[in-house]
């Protein structure tokens, strides 16, 4: 089954990338495939512990799993 990674838009995530490294934020923006410039949709995620100053992005083939968490 295909992630809709635009229905997370505006929410609080939890997302297991292809490297096994999880990160929890705010799903600030997503880029479709049509204006993509890899032509792979992705998602901005900000908030992260990892990343507290800055926006992490992640193209749609370094998630494994995504889901919407509590704030």
């Amino acid at each position: 089954m295909a992630i809709d990674l635009a229905s997370f838009w505006g929410k609080n995530v939890r997302v297991k990338t292809d490297d096994d490294q999880v990160f929890e934020g705010l799903v600030q923006a997503y880029e479709s495939v049509e204006d993509s410039d890899t032509g792979i949709d992705s998602i901005d995620i900000v908030h992260t512990k990892q990343f507290p100053h800055n926006i992490l992005g992640l193209d749609r083939n370094e998630i494994v799993n995504i889901e919407e968490v509590d704030a």
